[in-house]
């Protein structure tokens, strides 16, 4: 059996870190997943890794002292650290849920600073161990109508920001079976037009092009992924109690007893 990769895209302070720590506790409540997850919310996992990492930050806003191509290069060997990791753990089946992805190199130095998008694939893929981009098979994106803020720390203007945004929105778009584009404005607007605030369902999503017939374990859970993700981040973002919204046709406890007849089968 095949593990369950799942990333998160999309620029900083949309909420990456803490919607991957729902998503993280709402799946370790399965009983047959306990002790099936893991979660990565930083790509600086390994030793290695963090001091990668503290180069780029280091560097990064020192002016003339580092190429985008340069930072590039950082990140993918930082990468191929983490998803030496990834593979083995997706080889005994488990899921695997990561913050971070290839993803978010080929918009930030791909669109934002225009580092050729091949090479970055090529990189990417060999880093990754064929990982990417073939993998995961879930990328979840969250994503705002318009960008207003800049990033100080790695000093990217709102209008720089915005063109990342729409390179990731590019990528949803040509690859939309596997990406989760979340409108976390549009479903603000959603909420606050809804009269039975208590019954609101959160509808943005593709049900036609995700839905599709449990053959096997991970069908259902896949399922399920999508539907915590959608009410984690709306329950977050409208300030609503999630336990008490309902998630949708197939609920935690049915989706519990599925899993365990199919581990037995």
């Amino acid at each position: 059996m095949s593990g369950l990769f799942v990333a998160y895209g999309g620029l900083s302070n949309v909420g990456k870190t803490e919607q991957s720590r729902k998503l993280y506790a709402e799946l370790c409540k399965i009983p047959a997943l306990y002790g099936q997850v893991y979660l990565f919310e930083t790509e600086a996992a390994t030793e290695i890794g963090k001091e990668i990492k503290e180069l780029i930050v280091k560097y990064r806003n020192k002016p003339h002292s580092m190429t985008a191509i340069t930072e590039v290069l950082l990140h993918m060997a930082k990468r191929a650290e983490l998803y030496k990791m990834i593979k083995q753990l997706l080889a005994q089946g488990k899921i695997v849920i990561c913050v971070h992805s290839p993803h978010s190199t080929l918009a930030y130095q791909g669109y934002g600073e225009k580092v050729d998008k091949g090479v970055i694939r090529s990189i990417s893929e060999y880093a990754t161990g064929g990982l990417f981009p073939q993998h995961p098979e879930i990328v979840i994106f969250p994503y705002r109508d318009k960008i207003i803020y800049s990033d100080p720390e790695f000093k990217f203007s709102a209008a720089q920001l915005q063109v990342i945004q729409n390179g990731f929105l590019e990528m949803a778009k040509k690859d939309h079976r596997r990406w989760l584009p979340i409108n976390l404005d549009h479903t603000q607007r959603l909420f606050q037009n809804c009269k039975d605030k208590k019954n609101f369902v959160f509808t943005t999503w593709d049900h036609k092009t995700y839905k599709k017939p449990v053959k096997d374990y991970w069908d259902i859970v896949f399922e399920y992924t999508y539907k915590k993700v959608e009410w984690a981040l709306a329950a977050d973002l409208l300030s609503i109690d999630n336990e008490n919204v309902p998630i949708g046709s197939i609920g935690e406890g049915e989706i519990s007893e599925r899993i365990k007849k199919l581990s037995r089968a």
